[in-house]
């Protein structure tokens, strides 16, 4: 059995789930037709951030234990292998990481450095940064449905801020409650009476 499972992507298009296993140090891959365990695959230490790109066809993870971020190829990973196409390194704690519409810009929080990186998904390079405030603690992240704007909570200035991915600049700000953390997107309006 894997331990402490987290965190989870889909390959729609081949019909797999995986997920990161942070205290086992892998990922699991699971089958939706028929629903059953496909197998564990190791990874770097600590796992716990995960997504998929499907036009680029790469399965992406951040392991906590040594600040990195690795990209596999996801259609050798739908056969069984692990072929590792690349890795970032110099992370403090690589907190999640999201795609924007077109999937050629991965954005990954650095909840301890206190800044979002954006790396090119085609030529798997780091194309910048966005430098938060100290002590900002970015954590959850999610895409607006139609815009390249990214949301991204700031987990230790209890705010959320929305990012233009292709600036790279911070375009809003938004009070939250205590410690926001993980955040999603409605398109269901609401009004006060």
């Amino acid at each position: 059995a894997q331990n402490t499972t987290h965190m989870l992507a889909i390959d729609k298009q081949a019909g797999f789930v995986y997920t990161t296993n942070i205290r086992s140090n892998s990922l699991t891959q699971l089958s939706l037709t028929p629903l059953a365990k496909v197998q564990d695959l190791d990874t770097k230490a600590m796992p716990e951030a995960i997504n998929i790109s499907q036009a680029a066809k790469q399965l992406w993870y951040g392991a906590n234990k040594d600040g990195i971020v690795t990209v596999l190829d996801l259609l050798e990973l739908n056969q069984g292998n692990s072929e590792e196409l690349a890795s970032f390194e110099n992370f403090s704690f690589p907190y999640r990481v999201l795609f924007n519409h077109a999937q050629n810009i991965a954005l990954v929080p650095d909840f301890r450095a206190h800044k979002v990186r954006f790396f090119d998904t085609q030529q798997l390079t780091e194309i910048g940064q966005l430098d938060l405030a100290a002590n900002a603690g970015p954590q959850g992240i999610v895409l607006h449905p139609t815009l390249d704007i990214a949301f991204l909570s700031l987990n230790l200035l209890h705010k959320v801020i929305a990012i233009d991915i292709s600036t790279r600049r911070i375009i809003g700000e938004y009070p939250t409650g205590n410690n926001p953390d993980g955040i999603g997107y409605t398109h269901l309006s609401f009004r006060a009476d």
